[in-house]
């Protein structure tokens, strides 16, 4: 054909000339546009930053827990703190006591829950001899409010797990450290007791042996049955020796004795004297009428603390029965170391 060649080569050369024209111009729309987003990855964002302590900082020094108040009432009693143990040197098996590297104590962290805002008459219960008798015991930890209190005596059958049940219902636990009672001999508070006519080494090792009987309590008390240490109490060097131990490992102590005074020492544990027994003699008649008098020494002087000798079945009934009417009365029950007072 005039002026042309062939159509085949013209058609070619007019094929790659818009291909060349085509990637010219994608090139310089690349070039004016900047480079491709590369593909996301699979967190599109870095996670935010917390502003609290990095979790490899947590593990490496976890932070103490500090108690700022009181548990709530009913609350279970908190776990056995290993950071307030330690061997018991005469019992290689046994553990006692003491201040945590970080200052808490074991009478704040055992201490179970109340309300510090309830400013009603405080009153509070120490119900001895639990876990001497299975049976008994355990119907006084299911039948009575949490802020009943426990004594344990180191002579004490604690089967089936009584001591966690209680525990985990709110009940805190005292520690019992048999002393000399009155009319002793004929009164006989055990092989373990601390006594007047004993060697302070033999006395230092009984205290430990009674403390290392079992672990996560939050104070001490010298409530046997009946007895109630008054012949060592009424010992004040003697008396003062065994305080001061308590003080060094952080415990509260419940006096057994109506009115019992501290012997003069200037490292005491927080230190409270019971009341009245409540069960002293155990007649129905008498205990009702005893609880009612623990209700005019709360509302004449703010809080009072009752002892129960016993956990029998008619005694727990009557503490139940007066404690469900206790709050239509103008009272409120609490925990024996709410009234000790422990600082926390």
């Amino acid at each position: 054909m005039k002026g042309g060649g062939d159509p085949v080569l013209r058609a070619l050369a007019l094929f790659w000339g818009c291909v060349i024209v085509g990637v010219g111009g994608l090139a310089g729309a690349l070039q004016y546009l900047g480079p491709l987003p590369k593909p996301a990855a699979a967190h599109v964002e870095p996670a935010p930053l917390v502003v609290a302590a990095p979790v490899a900082a947590v593990h490496e020094a976890p932070a103490p827990v500090v108690v700022v108040g009181p548990l709530p009432p009913g609350a279970a009693i908190a776990a056995v703190d290993p950071a307030l143990l330690e061997a018991a040197p005469a019992f290689p098996d046994r553990t006692l006591p003491r201040i945590g590297p970080d200052g808490r104590t074991p009478g704040a962290r055992y201490a179970a829950g109340w309300d510090p805002a309830d400013k009603r008459p405080r009153i509070a219960i120490l119900l001895a001899d639990v876990g001497m008798n299975a049976q008994d015991s355990g119907e006084a930890i299911r039948g009575l409010p949490a802020a009943v209190s426990f004594a344990i005596p180191p002579y004490g059958v604690r089967a089936g797990g009584l001591l966690e049940d209680a525990r985990a219902r709110g009940h805190e636990l005292f520690a019992v450290v048999p002393m000399e009672p009155s009319l002793y001999p004929q009164n006989d508070p055990g092989p373990q007791a601390l006594l007047t006519g004993a060697a302070p080494a033999e006395n230092a090792r009984r205290l430990q042996w009674a403390l290392s009987r079992f672990e996560g309590y939050a104070g001490v008390t010298a409530v046997l049955g009946r007895m109630h240490g008054e012949r060592f109490a009424n010992a004040p060097e003697l008396h003062a020796v065994m305080l001061e131990e308590l003080a060094r490992r952080g415990l509260l102590y419940l006096d057994p004795r109506p009115g019992g005074q501290p012997p003069r020492s200037a490292h005491l544990p927080p230190y409270r004297a019971i009341d009245l027994v409540v069960d002293a003699p155990p007649v129905r008649s008498e205990v009702d009428e005893r609880l009612g008098q623990l209700e005019r020494i709360a509302r004449e002087t703010g809080a009072a603390i009752g002892l129960a000798d016993s956990p029998a079945p008619m005694i727990v009934d009557r503490i139940a029965a007066w404690a469900t009417s206790l709050p239509v009365r103008g009272y409120v029950l609490v925990p024996v170391s709410a009234i000790i007072a422990t600082p926390r």
